[in-house]
């Protein structure tokens, strides 16, 4: 298993279907992304298209 990625938060949403949505943390970089079990992962951008970077506490 890669440890490269590690959850920072997690989701659980149900609406006809259950969907897991996690926040991950690239451990070399600090970028978070969004991702779910069923497919996807996306980086989270600020509102200048610049990648968030983890902060504690989010």
């Amino acid at each position: 298993m890669n440890d490269r990625f590690e959850i920072v938060s997690e989701q659980r949403i149900e609406k006809n279907f259950l969907y897991n949505i996690y926040i991950l943390r690239d451990k070399q970089t600090g970028v978070l992304y969004v991702g779910c079990l069923h497919g996807g992962l996306t980086p989270l951008i600020d509102k200048d298209g610049k990648p968030l970077t983890y902060t504690a506490g989010i």
